[in-house]
Order: structure tokens, then sequence, then C-alpha cells
């Protein structure tokens, strides 16, 4: 299953410059300039990761809350201007945000791989997680976990032999 990242911003002009900069991005991107738009498509996708701005109408932070606590295995970055440590924090603390992005973000290779890891930690998160689950459905999860530890060992073997650059190695994990 294809991976999917929401980015959520109030400025238009941002999202347009983050969809032709992240046009080559191997996950599903989605573009959201009102934060209340969110849960139609919680309903509707599987998503792994959340990049919103803190400084909107609808407060990122607000967002991160929620999805903490209905969502916690969506992985939360915050991305602003703000300087201002108060509200950062907030993001932190309340929103257990996993990384924050200044703004102006120019979208560069190392921005690039804040989503491209946030994508693995999620995948991490709910192939590991297993409070809460009936012992069926934890002993799937276990079952899960030894797959995918195979798969990680076939990808170091691979890797290698062949010599695969380690940015490369993402695109060798099948998707859920």
């Amino acid at each position: 299953m294809e991976s999917i990242v929401i980015f959520i911003d109030d400025q238009e002009d941002f999202l347009e410059l983050l969809k032709i900069r992240l046009e080559e991005e191997p996950y599903k991107k989605i573009f959201l300039t009102d934060g209340n738009l969110l849960n139609e498509y919680l309903r509707k996708y599987p998503i792994d990761v959340v990049v919103s701005d803190i400084n909107m109408p609808k407060s990122g932070i607000e967002i991160f809350k929620y999805l903490k606590k209905e969502y916690p295995s969506i992985t939360r970055i915050a991305l602003s201007s703000l300087t201002h440590p108060r509200e950062l924090l907030k993001a932190i603390n309340e929103g257990e945000i996993h990384k924050y992005i200044p703004k102006p973000w120019k979208v560069d290779e190392e921005g690039k791989q804040i989503i491209r890891d946030a994508i693995l930690y999620t995948y991490f998160q709910k192939s590991h997680c297993t409070y809460g689950l009936t012992e069926a459905d934890e002993v799937n999860k276990i079952n899960n976990i030894l797959k995918n530890l195979n798969i990680n060992y076939m990808i170091s073997k691979k890797k290698i032999e062949n010599s695969i650059p380690l940015n490369e190695i993402y695109y060798l994990i099948p998707r859920m």
C-alpha cells in the first residue's frame, strides 16, 4: 500500500510550492488549506504522516493534540515560521510532534528526508505496537514483525552484496 502524507497550511502559495518540489517523492500527497477538512481524509485513507503549520485559523497544535488522541500511529510534523518558544513547546509537549521544520522551508533534500523518515517511523510504529490488542491480533502483529525482520535482513544482505546506497533502501520496503 502506498504511503500517504497530508500537508496542511493556510497559505495556498506555499502548498503549490510543495506540490512542485515534492512531485517526485514516492508517496501520495494530499494538500489542505483548511485543517477542518482533515477528518474527511482520515476517514477515507490510511494516513501515515501529517505535516501542519502551527499558526493557522485552526491551530496546528489543536490538530496535533487531536491526532495524538484519536490517531496516535500517525506521525506528526510541525511546520511554522513562529520562533516563539512557548508555541513550539506546546506543539512538542501537547501534540507530541515527531519533528519541527522551520519556515520558510526550502524543500531541499534534508527536508524531503525528514518526511521519508517519518513514513518509516510510522511504518515501524504500526508494525511493532501491540498495546491493547487481543491475543490473536498480538500474535499476528508478532508474525508481521518477524516478516519485517526477515525483509530487513534481506535488504541488509542485498545492500552489502550490491552496495545499495542507504537512501535507496527506502524504496525497497514493501508497503502494507
